[in-house]
């Protein structure tokens, strides 16, 4: 469990984060739509945003998540 007090990856600079190569090549999408995909990398993107205060919250990862598995059992 983590408690926030180390930062991951902090030996890397924000830089050398987006620069690098996945952790696990392996990694299947292909049941994700185009459309959520996209979504799923911008709210990707926006956990990784330098000011904390502008960084999704937990609540609002929560509910992102909810919505795309409600919108994926109504299809």
């Amino acid at each position: 469990m983590t408690t926030c007090r180390i930062l991951p990856f902090a030996h890397l600079s924000d830089q050398e984060i987006l620069l690098s190569p996945p952790i696990s090549t392996d990694l299947d999408l292909t049941f994700i739509d185009g459309n959520q995909l996209k979504e799923l990398i911008d709210l990707m993107f926006a956990c990784l945003r330098i000011n904390h205060h502008e960084r999704p919250t937990f609540h609002d990862i929560h509910r992102f998540l909810y919505q795309q598995q409600q919108q994926k059992q109504s299809n």
